[in-house]
């Protein structure tokens, strides 16, 4: 009985350490987020026109892991997408670059007869 008690108790300390250490890893990725919200803003602020301020963004992604998608690699990535029509890109899907995963799909529309893109001018 009183082992049982042990065992219980040990169990609710070691589920305690875990909930503590879960609580700091989520404590850690949102400081990590907030810096690089910051990191934004000051580009922002900085940035002496729009290209400059898309290579700044561009290279706090690569930093990030992420790659933004400007063209249609996959359908997978632009729901509404099919392979029966040229699209255009108007918003870039979001990948994670270590696992692939899609992390914010992208928007396309369909390419009217005669317009061409190459998926780098997206509005």
């Amino acid at each position: 009985m009183l082992s049982d008690i042990r065992d219980l108790l040990l169990d609710a300390r070691r589920a305690a350490d875990a909930r503590a250490t879960s609580e700091l890893a989520v404590a850690a990725v949102v400081q990590q987020q907030q810096a690089m919200i910051v990191r934004i803003d000051q580009a922002a602020r900085r940035a002496q026109n729009i290209d400059v301020l898309r290579h700044l963004v561009g290279q706090f992604l690569r930093e990030s892991r992420v790659r933004a998608v400007t063209t249609i690699e996959s359908i997978d990535q632009f729901p509404g997408a099919s392979t029966d029509a040229a699209w255009q890109v108007v918003e870039p899907a979001y990948v994670d670059m270590q696992t692939g995963r899609l992390i914010q799909p992208g928007r396309a529309v369909p390419m009217t007869h005669g317009e061409e893109t190459d998926g780098e001018d997206l509005t």
